[in-house]
C-alpha cells in the first residue's frame, strides 16, 4: 500500500506533464506556436494542482489530533499518508509552490483545498515546513520566515502524535525557529530565529521569544514577557505576564516566575549569573 502511495507524485507530475505537452503541441491544430507554448507552463501548473487536491481532500477529514498507529492498517494514518503524498507532492516542486503562494486564487484553491481553515492573509514560504494543513490555524498578518517548521507531527516510535497549531494575529516565526504541535500563541508574538518551542506550549500576547532561546514542553508564557538571546526554560515552566528574562537565563523545570523579584531571584544564585552573563 505505501508503495503505490509513493507513485502518487510521479502519477500527478506525470499528467500534468502530459497535458503541458498536449497544449505545447497544439501549434499544430491552428493555435498559434507563442500562445500554445505560452499555455503549457501554465495548464502544467494549474492541472499539478488541481490533481494534489482532488487527491488530499477526501482524506481532509481524517487529519486529525492523536496517536496513530504507523501502518495502513490504521485507517487515519493511511489517509495521513496520502494526504501528505500529495501535499509533499507540491511542497518539493518549488517553483510550483512559490507561484501558489505569490498568487493569491491559486493560493486560496490550494489551501482551502487541502482543508486549510485559517486566515489566507498570511505569509509562507517555500522552503517553511508546513504540514496537516486541516489543523494549522494562523490569524491573519501571521509571518513564517523561510525554513521555519510548524511541527504538527512527531514520530515517536511505532506511533506518530500529531496536534495543531494556532498562531494569534500578526504573530511572526523566525527564520529557522522550530515549533512544536500544540503551541497556542497570542497576538503580536515574536519567535526570533533559531528558537524553538516544544510541544503543547502556551504564550500570551505581546510576548517576545528572543533567538536561540529554548522553551520546554507544556510551558505557559503569559503576555508582555520577553525572553532573553539564549534562554532556556525547562518543561512545565509557568510565566505571569510583563516578565523579562535576561539574555542566557537558565530556568530549571517546574519552575513558577511570578514577579520581576522571582526573576532577579533567580539570576541571583551564582551559577545562574555567571551563565546568564556567559551568553
Amino acid at each position: 500500500m505505501f508503495t503505490t502511495i509513493a507513485l502518487l507524485p510521479f502519477l500527478l507530475h506525470g499528467v500534468s506533464a502530459a497535458l503541458a505537452v498536449l497544449i505545447a503541441n497544439a501549434s499544430s491544430r491552428g493555435i498559434p506556436l507563442p500562445l500554445a507554448w505560452s499555455l503549457a507552463p501554465a495548464v502544467y501548473v494549474l492541472s499539478l494542482c488541481l490533481g494534489a487536491v482532488l487527491t488530499a481532500r477526501p482524506c481532509a477529514s481524517r487529519i486529525r489530533e492523536g496517536r496513530f498507529q504507523r501502518t495502513p492498517a490504521d485507517r487515519d494514518y493511511l489517509a495521513r499518508r496520502v494526504h501528505g503524498a500529495a501535499w509533499t507532492t507540491l511542497y518539493y516542486c518549488k517553483p510550483v509552490l512559490a507561484l501558489v503562494l505569490a498568487v493569491r486564487p491559486l493560493r486560496a484553491l490550494v489551501l482551502r483545498g487541502f482543508g486549510y481553515r485559517g486566515s489566507l492573509d498570511v505569509t509562507l514560504y517555500p522552503d517553511t515546513w508546513v504540514r496537516d494543513l486541516p489543523l494549522l490555524d494562523l490569524g491573519p498578518g501571521v509571518y513564517v520566515s523561510n525554513r521555519a517548521t510548524l511541527g504538527t507531527n512527531v514520530v515517536d516510535g511505532d506511533r506518530i502524535i500529531v496536534s495543531g497549531i494556532r498562531l494569534g494575529a500578526r504573530t511572526v516565526i523566525g527564520h529557522l525557529a522550530m515549533v512544536g504541535g500544540g503551541l497556542t500563541a497570542g497576538a503580536d508574538v515574536e519567535v526570533g530565529q533559531g528558537a524553538a518551542i516544544g510541544f503543547r506550549v502556551r504564550i500570551g500576547d505581546c510576548t517576545y521569544i528572543g533567538p536561540c532561546a529554548r522553551v520546554g514542553h507544556a510551558s505557559r508564557i503569559g503576555s508582555h514577557v520577553t525572553l532573553g538571546h539564549g534562554v532556556i526554560l525547562g518543561d512545565r515552566c509557568r510565566l505571569s505576564d510583563h516578565l523579562q528574562l535576561p539574555d542566557g537565563l537558565l530556568v530549571p523545570a517546574g519552575t513558577r516566575l511570578r514577579t520581576q523579584a522571582d526573576v532577579d531571584q533567580l539570576l541571583g544564585r551564582p551559577e545562574r549569573r555567571e551563565f546568564a552573563l556567559a551568553g
